[in-house]
């Protein structure tokens, strides 16, 4: 099949991926979105990620511990 065979063929098509790693989701995606406890929280295109506005999403990139998620830890 050729390559515009192929393109033609997989117009229309959706694929989800669930990931944490973000430099592989910048690669693959068209678009990026975030859930927290439960809900999508956020969604755009790749290259608005950077710029989202979303303090939990820039918590999430930038790989910082405080605010606004907070790890939930049991005691066993």
């Amino acid at each position: 099949m050729s390559s515009m065979a192929r393109q033609d063929a997989l117009q229309g098509v959706t694929t989800i991926s669930i990931t944490h790693d973000i430099v592989s989701a910048r690669k693959i995606a068209d678009r990026i979105g975030m859930m927290f406890d439960g809900k999508i929280m956020w969604s755009d295109a790749v290259d608005e990620t950077d710029e989202n506005g979303n303090e939990h999403v820039e918590q999430f990139i930038d790989g910082r511990t405080k605010d606004p998620i907070q790890m939930q830890v049991r005691r066993l």
